[in-house]
């Protein structure tokens, strides 16, 4: 199986992708500031020219005021003669609308705000054509003096500074194809490691791992998900291994005694009891199977029907079960019940088989002489089930194994059993939304089932 990303087109890798994706936002985002920019610049310089128009005219009416006719007539053709180069016009008119004075013939309409060469009476020359002017139109006495500002030196300034935007506009695009290359190549990096580990794990090396950088972002939360799941897996993997071979440990010889058993009953007259020892080994493997069954049926059950149980006739019905054998056994066994605690909710049945498989764990491991304590107290406004006893105790390396299935301890491994009760435990625990723990003490055994309501 490869072990890198499969070669695909250039178009269609998430780096290319992304790339694209921040070209476009950068080019986006970039062409409405150079818009913006734009007409800002425009409405700047027009507002510029009329503003210079505007401050002109007090100074027509002055002169008429100081100077008479001739004098504003000549103020206006020397103004004309000034601006040779046509930027800015000047025009004297009439109250009949007779041409006096200026650089340009025609009086334009009053409604108009520009006007070009032709409409003002002019002969373009070269481009200029192309050229409007920005005019403003006075009553000065009984004359009507106008004003024209060319945008030809406004256009050129527009102009530089619109070739300035596209630069611009084409150095922001490269940047932004840059930076979502640089960015797409890095996801792209990641994306490849996270390929190559769950090809890895999918060969069967549940080792693999990303080991991503503490970055923070989805990707991250995506790889660490991934660890996180692969570390399960290759617990379960390893369990599922542990359990296969506890099977084969603990079912061997329940098997080799029932085939030894039916061979001799072809030769031996003890036939009562050689029947009795295979049933008996039969009887083992049943119930180890049926364990199995109802441990499976409660992991995979919807809900179990909950129903009110009395707290007290629960623990009566246990301690009944259970006050002979731990008597000829020679282990004191005792209860308490929280005294507020009157009933607690879940399947009576689960319950009593829940703390019997609990005793029973207990009786095993005990020796004469121990004690075996059966606490069910309010904690938090949940209910908690305790089993205590003074026995051996479990290996500190044991605690977070002994729920599994089929494990035991090395020093029962010749005790009867084969290592389900705890198992079956802690599925009933989790079926009523509890849990199962095992309690680390000093000496002794503690087991816990908490969350119950």
């Amino acid at each position: 199986m490869a072990e890198h990303l499969p070669d695909r087109a250039l178009i269609f890798r998430t780096s290319t992708k992304l790339a694209l994706q921040y070209s476009a936002l950068y080019s986006l985002l970039v062409l409405v500031v150079l818009a913006i920019s734009y007409f800002v610049a425009r409405y700047e310089i027009t507002e510029w020219a009329l503003d210079w128009m505007e401050a002109d005219a007090p100074s027509f009416h002055t002169i008429l005021r100081n100077s008479g006719d001739e004098g504003l007539r000549r103020a206006v053709q020397n103004a004309a003669d000034v601006n040779s180069e046509r930027s800015k016009l000047y025009g004297l008119f009439s109250s009949d609308l007779t041409y006096l004075a200026g650089n340009f013939p025609n009086l334009p309409a009053a409604d108009l705000n520009t006007a070009t060469y032709l409409e003002l009476g002019l002969e373009a020359e070269g481009n200029e054509t192309n050229f409007t002017y920005w005019l403003r139109i006075d009553q000065v006495g009984p004359f009507l003096v106008v004003q024209g500002t060319s945008d030809e030196v406004i256009s050129e300034v527009l102009s530089a500074l619109v070739l300035s935007l596209v630069i611009g506009f084409l150095l922001f695009l490269a940047l932004g194809l840059l930076l979502g290359r640089r960015v797409g190549s890095i996801t792209e990096q990641r994306v490849a490691a996270i390929f190559r580990t769950l090809v890895s794990a999918a060969s069967g090396n549940f080792d693999a791992r990303i080991n991503p950088e503490p970055r923070g972002d989805d990707l991250w939360l995506v790889e660490t998900k991934i660890d996180g799941t692969l570390t399960q897996l290759s617990n379960t993997v390893e369990a599922q291994k542990q359990i296969s071979v506890d099977i084969a440990h603990d079912l061997r010889s329940p098997l080799q005694n029932v085939r030894q058993n039916v061979e001799r009953l072809e030769c031996t007259a003890g036939f009562e009891d050689i029947k009795a020892q295979a049933l008996q080994a039969v009887d083992e493997l049943s119930s180890t199977f049926q364990s199995l069954l109802e441990i499976a049926g409660l992991s995979g059950a919807d809900g179990i029907a909950m129903q009110c149980v009395n707290v007290r006739e629960l623990v009566d019905t246990v301690d009944a079960l259970f006050s002979s054998d731990t008597q000829d056994a020679g282990i004191g066994f005792s209860t308490f019940v929280d005294p507020e605690l009157e009933a607690i909710s879940g399947d009576r049945n689960l319950l009593v088989q829940m703390i019997a498989n609990l005793l029973e764990n207990g009786l095993k491991y005990c020796r004469s002489g121990d004690q075996i304590t059966l606490r069910i107290v309010t904690r938090e406004d949940e209910v908690t089930v305790s089993v205590e006893d003074t026995g051996p105790g479990i290996p500190s390396a044991h605690h977070d194994r002994v729920f599994n299935r089929f494990h035991r301890l090395d020093t029962s491994r010749n005790s009867p059993g084969v290592g389900l009760g705890l198992a079956l435990v802690r599925a009933i625990a989790e079926a009523h939304g509890g849990t199962a723990e095992s309690v680390p003490t000093k000496s002794g055994t503690v087991i816990d089932i908490a969350g119950l309501t």
